[in-house]
């Protein structure tokens, strides 16, 4: 992923639509394996249960159909059949040029960088995916996204503010110059920076969470822990599995990850690391 990046990046491209749907791997060259090897066992038995055999509508027997076909059947999977060393970046329907930046961004909610959720277009660029691989790398060692924001229901200004909240709550206040901007931050913080017991989302996604209810589901005005918190609690809970072994993280290499982490989700998208730093960190050999 960050090879695919380095390479767009250097060539003045932003991919603009980093998620894991958009992350593929490679696959062998089937035209070696053989259709005897690849193509669906006819009649074992679990061909016949995920079969489904079409029948007309009008009741008359297919064979009077030339054209349709006798059965559907499941695709076959290919994940027997991929490179798993060989990642590559997909859809680049979103990409633009540095210094092109579009009118809306294709970036998933959930993992925009702040510019991008400010509208700040002189300071779009390259900073975005690299915000977003931040956010990944979290995600596909802990298994959890790190902001998550459900968006039934909700405005827009909603959403921007739940969005903005879980900034503040997971990785620090924003910069003053990003508060300034920000309409909505008197209703959820005090002058001092204290969280006021509003929700962006009041009133806004039916009955049943009001602020009460919500207080009381997350135990406090606060509902998310910071970053290093989150981390040391999934670590505590749970291990990682590489090539199917289990296999522990320990003290160091998670100081390792948060530094990474931390580097690539700072506000200031003139102070993350680019696509090249990131390939010579430490925690990558």
């Amino acid at each position: 992923m960050l090879s695919g990046l380095h390479f767009l990046h250097s060539n003045g491209i932003v991919h603009g639509d980093l998620n894991p749907g958009n992350l593929v791997f490679g696959l062998q060259d089937l035209s070696e394996i053989g259709p005897e090897t690849l193509k669906q066992r006819l009649r074992s038995k679990f061909w016949f249960e995920s079969i489904e055999f079409l029948h007309r509508f009008d009741g008359k027997p297919m064979k009077q159909d030339r054209w349709a076909p006798r059965y559907l059947a499941p695709p076959h999977p290919l994940s027997e059949y991929t490179l798993s060393e060989v990642t590559k970046l997909a859809d680049m329907g979103s990409a633009f040029y540095i210094g092109d930046s579009p009118r809306k961004h294709a970036t998933p909610i959930a993992l925009r960088a702040p510019e991008v959720i400010f509208d700040e277009t002189e300071k779009i660029g390259t900073g975005i995916d690299i915000w977003t691989v931040g956010c990944l790398l979290y995600e596909f060692i802990t298994g959890s996204t790190l902001f998550t924001i459900w968006l039934h229901g909700k405005s827009e200004e909603t959403y921007n503010d739940e969005n903005l909240m879980l900034l503040t709550e997971i990785l620090g206040p924003l910069p003053a110059d990003l508060l300034a901007k920000w309409p909505g931050s008197s209703k959820y913080y005090g002058p001092n920076g204290e969280r006021l017991d509003v929700w962006p989302w009041a009133g806004q996604i039916g009955e049943g969470w009001d602020n009460k209810k919500r207080d009381e589901k997350h135990g406090g005005v606060k509902c998310h822990e910071a970053l290093e918190k989150q981390f040391k609690g999934w670590r505590t809970h749970k291990a990682t599995k590489v090539n199917n072994t289990e296999r522990q993280i320990d003290d160091e290499e998670e100081r390792q990850i948060i530094s990474l982490i931390r580097s690539m989700l700072q506000y200031d998208p003139a102070r993350r690391p680019s696509a090249a730093d990131l390939l010579e960190h430490l925690w990558l050999y």
